[in-house]
């Protein structure tokens, strides 16, 4: 049966039932994406669209439990946001990095026009232009404006919860016009239409690495959640906090860095 609650165990073997139901987490996502893909008998890469860690205390550690695509055979790595604007929060631009990091993959949402909720910075060009160019740094094969074009021809049939158009700053509106963010836009695309392979031939210039354990993960998740880091006989390794930590010395140093997982 699996564990409810943290109960500070006082011997290691009894962390293993803990390690177990973490690590199941990330297992249980393989079984699903691979059941789903057999549905489908296609030639078309699979991808998954995971979102960024919670900001709570034990956010990375949760997420790194669940989001384990070294171990997701034929399972291609990409990613979305929609945890806030990274320019204007720390803590999401931390963890924005480090979905980032954890795997080279696809960047399939990408904020280019949804100020509610997500923030009213998103009407501006150089909010979603920063962001973008956020997401290729930090290792994005690829992006997607979402959504390019505005639209309000929808009746309540299709949705009456969504306020038209949609989205609010759309780069070309619900109405065809071309507005500035556009022109934006279309410079980003115009360069990486010229200079796009090379950035998926090349690797970053990265000469320090995180070395990622994730049974500390699977372990510290579960007693950092409930406010503490120590059991009665021994430490509890801090896992996200201390990813966070690190990358929060390099960032403020401008120094880019890696995340190796040690176990494969």
């Amino acid at each position: 049966e699996p564990v409810g609650e943290w109960k500070n165990p006082d011997k290691a073997e009894d962390l293993l039932a803990y390690m177990d139901w973490s690590a199941y987490q990330w297992r249980y996502m393989r079984r699903i994406y691979q059941l789903y893909s057999s549905f489908l008998s296609v030639e078309l890469p699979y991808i998954i669209n995971v979102n960024p860690p919670l900001s709570e205390p034990f956010g990375i550690d949760a997420w790194l439990c669940r989001v384990n695509p070294d171990e997701w055979p034929n399972i291609y790595y990409g990613f979305t946001n929609w945890i806030g604007v990274p320019s204007e929060e720390r803590s999401v631009m931390e963890r924005y990095l480090i979905m980032l990091k954890r795997k080279r993959g696809m960047n399939l949402e990408e904020n280019w026009g949804l100020t509610v909720p997500y923030g009213d910075p998103y009407q501006f060009a150089v909010v979603c232009f920063f962001q973008t160019l956020l997401a290729i740094a930090g290792g994005a094969t690829g992006y997607n404006i979402y959504t390019g074009v505005g639209t309000s021809l929808w009746d309540d049939n299709l949705d009456k919860f969504q306020k038209k158009p949609y989205p609010s700053n759309a780069p070309i509106s619900d109405s065809g016009e071309v507005t500035p963010k556009a022109k934006t836009a279309s410079l980003l695309n115009e360069f990486f239409k010229k200079y796009g392979c090379e950035f998926l031939e090349t690797e970053p210039d990265i000469n320090i690495g995180w070395g990622l354990y994730l049974p500390y993960a699977y372990i510290g998740v579960w007693a950092i959640s409930k406010g503490g880091d120590i059991s009665n006989k021994f430490s509890i390794p801090k896992c996200g906090v201390s990813l966070n930590r690190l990358q929060q010395q390099l960032l403020s140093s401008n120094i880019d860095y890696g995340i190796v997982n040690l176990q494969t």
